[in-house]
This record gives structure tokens, C-alpha cells and sequence, in this order.
């Protein structure tokens, strides 16, 4: 590890800047990744596509479903649903945390009212069709966290 001290800070921001010290060592583990990522690729290739194209599917859940019937469909949509909920929290708790460290904690700002804010602040950013260029008013996506709230661009 390349963390010598414990600071919290210090350790926050050592994770975050582990992979990219990869090429000052010898130690190549995250060749592993991109090793895993081309076995990936070629795999998806050579199996996946043609498989697609043969039996005209869009989806690998088309083909969990005439494979192997509706439950495996719907577990396989379950599973991906939930590792993409856990990724996103794991990346919203990893921006939090680094908000918290480097900005609130300096204004003595608790934890929860900093995930207020960025939740918020995610909720109230306009989506990719409010960002083309329109005649009209700026729509803003559907609220969820601060539903009550009236954001708008003015």
C-alpha cells in the first residue's frame, strides 16, 4: 500500500490515486484488469455476437428467456439491476466522502447533511434532452429526493 500515514485524508486521497502509481513499480496487478477486459471483448465477440445474429435477439435477456424460460429472465434482469443500484451508491458514497473530507468537514458540516446536498444536487441537474437546444423553458428530469421543491432554470 502506499499509504504510510493513517490521516484519514491522506488515506482517502492514496486510494484514489493507487492506480494510476501502477507504472512506477513492478507490481502489475492491474494489468489483471486489462487482461480480464481483452478475454472480455474477445469472448463477446466470438461468442456473443454471432449468437445475437443467428437468433435475431437485441438483448441478453431475449436470450435468458427462449433459453431457458420467463424466472431466468426475470433473475438475470433482478441481478442486473441490483449490481448496477450497488455500483452507483458505491460511487455516490465515494463522491460524498470526498466532498466531506475536503470541503465540509472544514465547515464542520455532518456527513448526512452533505448527502443531502449532493442527492439533491443530482436530482436537480437537467437531463441530456433539457441540455439540447430548445425554444422553450429548460425541463428539468423528475425530482425524486427533493420532489417538493421547485427547481427550475431561470
Amino acid at each position: 500500500m502506499w499509504c504510510i500515514w493513517h490521516d484519514r485524508r491522506f488515506h482517502v486521497g492514496c486510494h484514489l490515486y493507487v492506480g494510476s502509481r501502477m507504472g512506477c513499480t513492478a507490481n502489475f496487478s492491474y494489468m489483471m484488469v486489462v487482461i480480464g477486459y481483452v478475454f472480455g471483448y474477445l469472448t463477446i465477440a466470438n461468442v456473443l455476437l454471432p449468437l445475437y445474429y443467428k437468433l435475431n435477439l437485441t438483448s441478453i435477456y431475449s436470450y435468458l428467456e427462449t433459453r431457458f424460460g420467463f424466472w431466468s429472465y426475470r433473475t438475470g434482469s433482478f441481478y442486473f439491476l441490483l449490481s448496477r443500484t450497488i455500483g452507483a451508491s458505491f460511487r455516490m458514497f465515494l463522491v460524498v466522502n470526498v466532498l466531506q473530507i475536503f470541503i465540509f468537514d472544514a465547515w464542520n458540516i455532518p456527513f448526512f447533511v452533505t448527502v443531502l446536498i449532493s442527492s439533491c444536487s443530482f436530482c436537480c441537474t437537467p437531463s441530456r434532452e433539457a441540455l439540447k437546444p430548445s425554444s422553450g423553458p429548460t425541463p428539468f428530469k423528475p425530482l425524486s429526493c427533493c420532489y417538493h421543491w421547485r427547481c427550475r432554470s431561470t
